[in-house]
C-alpha cells in the first residue's frame, strides 16, 4: 500500500528538481490539496520559469509541483504492518 499514488490529504516531499534547475524546493513537504489533471501550466516557484504541462499536485491557491517531483510519505498506519528484519544491538 505504500507504494498508492498520490492523492488529497497525503503528505509529500520535493525529491527531484524541475527542468529550469533550481533546487530551492527540495526537501520540503508538504499536504497536498488537491491534484490538477488538466493541461496547466508549471512554472518553478523560485524562478518562475516555465517547463511545460503535467499532472501536477496542489499545496495552496499559489503552490504545487508535478507529480513526477513527489515522493509521498506514507502515514505510519501503513507502516505498521510492514516487516523490518534490522537487528537491534545494544
Amino acid at each position: 500500500m505504500a507504494d498508492r499514488p498520490i492523492q488529497v490529504g497525503d503528505l509529500v516531499v520535493i525529491v527531484k528538481t524541475p527542468p529550469c534547475g533550481c533546487t530551492n524546493g527540495l526537501g520540503k513537504i508538504y499536504r497536498v490539496l488537491g491534484i490538477d489533471k488538466g493541461p496547466g501550466n508549471n512554472w518553478c516557484a523560485y524562478c518562475e520559469k516555465f517547463f511545460g504541462s503535467h499532472i501536477s499536485a496542489i499545496f495552496s491557491e499559489n503552490s504545487g509541483a508535478a507529480l513526477y517531483r513527489l515522493k509521498r510519505i506514507p502515514p505510519l498506519s501503513e507502516l505498521e504492518g510492514e516487516k523490518c528484519d534490522e537487528e537491534i544491538h545494544a
